[in-house]
């Protein structure tokens, strides 16, 4: 899910008019596989529905296929593309680079629109591989999108893709003798696989905290619980946000913040510090950054004390300091990394639609 990332970055850049609407349905075309909802929202500016696979999440997919309908846009599909790609340029993170290039033009304008980190040894982080396309309708303008994080897997599939996505069509009823996986998607934002309605099935917990300018994901059967004003005991800088644990407590951690820094503050040397001086045999095992799903960047540390690891990344805002820990048993950590990775890498900062 990137629900904070470029998708409603548009909407701040174009008017809105008032047109008449029809009845039009958008007709897509799909691979065989069974694609479910993972994500749904309808702000004002329209729709935006993300499928993934049955065996993935939308916080840790592979495969992500994104639907997004912009309402009573007064521009085409020409005008569209070119402020796609300059605000989506203005958003890249640090170090991130765009590969955006015409694959197909009038009257499909098919593009992609790839996300590429630098390799390094010590960060954490992904590429993303998009081909997506553009159909103006009446008064509506939609973007198809296929994204995969595997770079092989693009490009194998990117011509099946794009055949795909050329035969998206816009009607009020479909045409006759489709074959195989076709869905559409209506004016009201519902979703259809033939006359069945699609809904979404989350097993994810999304928690957005406005006052503290953060959100963060959970499995749905993780306890979290709420601290107003407590301080971490080996780091009293901090205050303690949230605290939580899975449902087995192989891994338990902490979100604290830490208001208004001095500019001169390290966070992962001070913690360092603090931790030494609370436990003697505490002993740095690992460091390096990370980019988050939104590609926001933090700088993590791995703490190993008694039997225990705990994986601690820090990332900033204007005037906070976030500071989330999990905690595992040494014998469970490296079982557990990828459930540990998929909390980090989801953290958002100064959560905000744009």
């Amino acid at each position: 899910m990137r629900l904070f990332s470029f998708y409603w970055i548009m909407s701040c850049c174009l008017l809105s008019v008032s047109l008449l609407r029809g009845e039009e349905q958008l007709f897509f075309l799909l691979d065989d596989r069974k694609w479910q909802m993972g994500f749904q929202d309808q702000p004002p500016e329209g729709t935006i529905i993300e499928l993934i696979l049955p065996d993935e999440q939308i916080t840790n997919w592979t495969e992500l296929f994104t639907l997004q309908a912009f309402k009573d846009i007064p521009i085409s599909a020409d005008e569209f593309i070119p402020l796609l790609k300059e605000s989506t340029q203005q958003h890249l993170p640090k170090d991130q680079k765009l590969r955006f290039q015409m694959m197909r033009g009038d009257p499909f304008y098919i593009f992609e629109s790839s996300y590429l980190y630098p390799a390094s040894s010590s960060a954490i982080s992904y590429d993303e591989y998009n081909i997506g396309r553009i159909l103006k309708g009446k008064s509506t303008l939609y973007y198809l999108r296929y994204s995969t994080k595997k770079a092989n897997l693009f490009a194998k599939d990117l011509d099946d893709w794009i055949k795909r996505l050329e035969q998206a069509y816009l009607a009020d009823t479909p045409r006759a003798k489709q074959q195989g996986n076709w869905l559409k998607l209506t004016s009201k934002g519902k979703l259809y696989k033939e006359d069945q309605l699609l809904t979404l099935q989350s097993h994810e917990r999304y928690i957005y905290d406005t006052e503290k300018g953060f959100g963060i994901t959970f499995p749905q059967n993780w306890h979290v619980k709420a601290h107003t004003a407590e301080t971490l005991v080996e780091d009293p800088l901090y205050q303690i946000n949230l605290s939580f644990s899975d449902p087995k407590q192989h891994m338990e951690g902490n979100l604290a913040l830490l208001e208004n820094p001095l500019a001169s503050f390290k966070p992962r040397v001070e913690t360092v510090k603090a931790f030494k001086k609370q436990h003697a045999d505490a002993k740095v095992i690992g460091k390096g950054t990370l980019h988050t799903i939104l590609g926001q960047e933090g700088t993590y540390v791995l703490l190993a004390h008694d039997n225990k690891i705990g994986w601690i990344t820090f990332f900033h805002s204007e005037d906070q300091v976030y500071r989330l820990a999990i905690w595992a048993k040494r014998q469970q950590f490296n079982a557990l990394k990828t459930e540990i990775e998929k909390v980090m890498l989801n953290f958002q900062v100064a959560v905000a639609e744009h």
